[in-house]
């Protein structure tokens, strides 16, 4: 069970906010002083019904103590007006029905109206107190129920995200992927367009990762994000599917096969400059073209990745590369060799 005494936000009696409504001053004064001898300390007592609105959002009760008869009004009614602010504002406001019917017909209307508890008046002098401290345990228990179920709601929040968006390049991951291609297949079909897709691999990946400590390898990753975008259009879609790999989505019109042999050529046999010293990126990358009529055949996201993944590793690697070590290795009088292959990032 959940600890209510051990939080510093409980409701204590000195925190404890009740309304009292009664059209008879006698009653709110034997009510009244009840409660300053149990302790609680914050504490108001209207007569008219037309003054509950306002004294609720004001007030802002924990609890109300409620008389059932008054003129015009009946308790229950002000019972429901308050479950429906109640279900607005998402909290629970503790309703007492005071009243000197006790008979079951009575109570059992009362408790089907949204009232919590139910005191005859006779009876106030000697339950209230008790009754209040129950009230007051409950409360605490809905209240931490409910921020516990806040803090998982934001977590789950949280980790959605994180699900749908890689940490490091601030691109979507393979999840947001799924769910991009979803879209883009609707959409072409709708356009009556063609899809194409174009898988790039970090070759040497493994490298990287087993030279650099982990934030260098995380500037190398974010710098070679960055020239990824620069080398598509705003309505293509780039998402980094994999630590070493990044998928891109392009639309292009009916019979008309985007090239990418550009984006190819930028991407391949370069060299990042960051403060962290020159890397060398290999890649190897893989393109298809789905034409609409390929949509109804059995092709999805996860089919078309792992094709696209075969064909990339079966791809034939450029070789004569140039080579650098980290950190600052001189590239030995090569760097005029290398001012072609060099993406100097900022």
């Amino acid at each position: 069970m959940m600890n209510t005494t051990a939080n510093k936000d409980a409701i204590t009696a000195q925190t404890l906010r009740a309304l009292i409504i009664d059209d008879t001053r006698l009653s709110q004064h034997v009510i009244q002083q009840q409660l300053l001898e149990g302790g609680y300390e914050h504490i108001r007592c209207i007569e008219s019904p037309k003054e509950i609105r306002h004294h609720i959002e004001t007030f802002a009760p924990n609890i109300i103590l409620l008389d059932w008869m008054m003129p015009g009004v009946n308790g229950l009614s002000i019972t429901r007006m308050i479950r429906a602010q109640d279900k607005i504002k998402q909290t629970h406001t503790y309703v007492f029905m005071i009243t000197g019917k006790d008979d079951q017909e009575s109570m059992m209307q009362a408790f089907q109206e949204g009232v919590d508890d139910f005191i005859p008046k006779s009876a106030v002098s000697t339950q209230l107190i008790p009754r209040m401290l129950r009230a007051q345990k409950m409360l605490n228990q809905f209240y931490f129920q409910r921020q516990h179920i806040n803090a998982l709601t934001l977590q789950v929040a949280q980790q959605k995200r994180l699900m749908t968006l890689d940490p490091v390049s601030k691109l979507p991951t393979h999840r947001g992927f799924q769910m991009a291609f979803n879209k883009a297949v609707d959409s072409a079909s709708a356009r009556n367009h063609g899809l194409s897709c174009m898988l790039v691999q970090i070759s040497n990946y493994q490298d990287l990762k087993n030279r650099l400590p982990t934030p260098p390898l995380h500037r190398v990753i974010q710098h070679f994000t960055e020239r990824l975008l620069k080398l598509y259009r705003p309505s293509d879609f780039v998402a980094r599917t994999g630590v070493d790999e990044f998928a891109i989505l392009m639309q292009h019109g009916k019979d008309q096969i985007t090239s990418l042999d550009r984006v190819e050529r930028a991407l391949d046999n370069f060299a990042l400059k960051t403060k962290d010293g020159y890397h060398i990126i290999e890649i190897n990358t893989a393109n298809a073209h789905l034409q609409t009529e390929t949509f109804a055949d059995e092709w999805n996201e996860t089919q078309l990745r792992q094709y696209l993944r075969r064909s990339a590793q079966d791809a034939i690697p450029l070789s004569n590369r140039l080579r650098l070590t980290w950190p600052h290795e001189d590239p030995i009088g090569r760097t005029q060799h290398m001012e072609d292959y060099i993406f100097a990032a900022e």
